[in-house]
């Protein structure tokens, strides 16, 4: 299960965010996903998500995450 969660999350990063790629989302996000962060705009369900995805990608047009490591449930995950 970790090693599951863990290629889920690299996911969001890699294909979402690095490479803009959207579609995705919709195999990713749980319908009922809710952003919780107060500095961020309300996000909630996979619209909900794309819509904050938008948000930073407008704002920050450049911007690039690296993992250089990864944490579930209590375990480090090689990446």
């Amino acid at each position: 299960m970790a090693a599951q969660t863990a290629m889920l999350s690299r996911r969001i990063f890699e294909d979402v965010w690095n490479h803009k790629n959207l579609s995705v989302i919709d195999d990713l996000i749980s319908a009922d996903y809710v952003h919780h962060d107060p500095n961020s705009p309300t996000a909630s369900g996979i619209d909900g998500y794309k819509q904050f995805v938008n948000y930073y990608m407008n704002a920050f047009p450049d911007a690039h995450f690296t993992i250089d490591d990864a944490f579930t449930d209590g375990q480090n995950t090689e990446v």
